[in-house]
């Protein structure tokens, strides 16, 4: 079936063979349902990385009693594939090596011509030095002095987020939406701290959330029972 079908077609069939839906498999696994969807798909480019694409994979054939191993197998298989597809058609940066010693002629040939002009300049035509009319100093009103500018009122400086994981959790940061520009993405670690800045709010997915605990500035604020929230300076909340 898995040489047949495919990696994601092979985990929808046995999905829906079992009467599963993405909501139950979700709930079971911990893999947000999107992810999910693009395993089944094989939109391995929406997934955080190559190595979470293999740990989906994985449990996902683990949870529908399937084999990972020959799973693995066939996602580095195809993997390959599409490496050694690509390999051929690189090429090295071309430098145009030949080009360098006209450029260094002309170069020579520009501050030749530039002190003859200089030369030309200095004397006149029939051979003399020529002479300079001093200019007469006109006088000139004092300048009032300018007023001194306005001190800036400094701005309020934004209190950072803390997230720390109380055990290993994989964190995904984006600007403002699920689909904002990546901040970060990752597995914290037992016992690290990440800090973020809060100009703009974040969205943050969370693998576990109830092993992290959040803090703005030295105030803890309390962590959404969810893997998907929005921080700002005010704190989390579902999203």
């Amino acid at each position: 079936m898995l040489e047949t079908l495919g990696i994601g077609a092979s985990l929808r069939e046995e999905r829906i063979r079992r009467g599963l839906t993405l909501e139950t498999v979700e709930h079971s696994t911990r893999i947000r349902r999107r992810y999910l969807e693009a395993v089944e798909d094989e939109r391995w480019e929406e997934l955080p990385a190559e190595a979470y694409a293999k740990g989906f994979v994985r449990t996902y054939a683990a949870y529908l009693e399937l084999d990972p191993q020959q799973f693995l197998a066939e996602f580095r298989s195809r993997r390959r594939e599409v490496e050694e597809a690509i390999a051929p058609h690189a090429q090295l940066p071309y430098e145009p090596m030949g080009m360098r010693w006209p450029v260094v002629g002309l170069a020579a040939a520009g501050v030749l011509a530039l002190v003859l002009f200089v030369g030309a300049w200095k004397l006149t035509g029939d051979g003399t030095t020529a002479t300079t009319t001093a200019a007469v100093p006109t006088t000139t009103a004092p300048s009032k002095p300018a007023p001194a500018a306005p001190t800036p009122r400094a701005k309020p400086v934004a209190r950072p987020l803390r997230l720390t994981a109380m055990e290993d959790s994989w964190v995904e940061v984006r600007r403002a939406s699920a689909r904002g520009k990546l901040v970060w993405t990752g597995t914290l670690r037992r016992g690290r701290t990440l800090t973020l800045g809060l100009k703009r709010p974040l969205w943050l997915d969370l693998g576990r959330p109830t092993v992290i605990k959040a803090a703005v500035g030295k105030k803890a604020i309390a962590v959404p029972d969810s893997t998907a929230m929005v921080a700002t300076p005010k704190g989390l909340r579902a999203a």
